[in-house]
């Protein structure tokens, strides 16, 4: 076997062209794949927090729509319906929101630990 005089090792020396370093590339190259990666990872959570707020609304669409409309509702909603309805939606904003301060509160018991 003839050696050409270049170095094929991968990753270390001068790669497989003369006159080519890649270890700037390559720290380059995992800078731009890490902001790319942050940039993806960021969007991710982004969707996945509609996501959840599209379940939540849908949930409290369904729940308050079982509690306040029993049975197929009119052209219009009575004064009735509707006070049911709004407290309905308030009720579930109320418990939303309880339940989110004391899990915030469990978490710093836990990081305080």
């Amino acid at each position: 076997m003839s050696n050409s005089g270049f170095d094929t090792s991968l990753g270390m020396g001068s790669g497989l062209y003369p006159g080519s370093s890649t270890s700037g590339t390559s720290s380059s190259l995992e800078d731009a794949s890490g902001a790319a990666s942050a940039e993806l990872q960021e969007f991710i959570a982004m969707e996945q927090q509609k996501q959840q707020l599209r379940a939540t609304i849908q949930n409290l669409t369904d729940t308050c729509w079982e509690k306040c409309l029993p049975g197929n509702p009119g052209s219009r909603l009575d004064s009735k319906t509707e006070a049911c309805l709004e407290n309905c939606v308030h009720r579930f904003f109320d418990v939303t929101v309880m339940i989110a301060n004391r899990f915030a509160s469990a978490l710093q018991r836990q990081g305080g630990m």
